[in-house]
């Protein structure tokens, strides 16, 4: 996901200045590498989302006033709802993936600035931003070999209907 587009538009809307949309940049593109590495470059999770979101999250909350625990809070509010979120490899399905993701980092940071927090027991969410993501991480990677045989199966089951309907006419 360009991380570009969706902080220049915000930085646009709250009037920041040069200086804030620099290190609001800065900060989407290391929190995105941060939370790759983590995760990691194959998983079942969508990188789209887990990454690239939280970044645009954390740059909102920042050039917003916010604190160093609201971003962390906005960051733990955009990966939470949606770890589900799975990487299936459908190239053009993932426009929308990049659209539901920029959206919910929208929201992630306007519930940070109003004290909204996923907390402890909220699935894949903890106490703290890091164990956030060592929880997902571990989800990311234990799930990826289930994802690649389960959409394995689908795509030869989908070749297979495929090759039935089209040899049948």
């Amino acid at each position: 996901m360009n991380k570009t587009l969706p902080v220049a538009f915000a930085a646009e809307k709250y009037g920041a200045s040069e200086e804030t949309v620099v290190r609001s940049l800065a900060m989407s593109y290391l929190i995105t590498f941060y939370i790759k590495a983590n995760i990691g470059r194959t998983a079942a999770i969508c990188n789209c989302f887990a990454s690239a979101s939280a970044g645009v999250a954390a740059s909102i909350t920042f050039k917003r006033g916010g604190s160093d625990e609201k971003i962390k809070a906005a960051v733990k509010n955009v990966l939470a709802p949606l770890a589900g979120l799975l990487c299936d490899g459908a190239k053009p399905g993932c426009a929308l993936k990049m659209g539901l993701a920029v959206t919910q980092a929208i929201s992630a940071a306007v519930f940070a600035l109003n004290n909204v927090e996923v907390r402890f027991y909220d699935g894949v969410a903890d106490g703290t931003l890091e164990y956030a993501l060592k929880n997902l991480s571990v989800l990311a990677q234990q799930s990826q070999p289930v994802l690649e045989t389960g959409m394995a199966n689908i795509a030869l089951e989908k070749e297979a209907r495929y090759k039935k309907v089209n040899c049948a006419k």
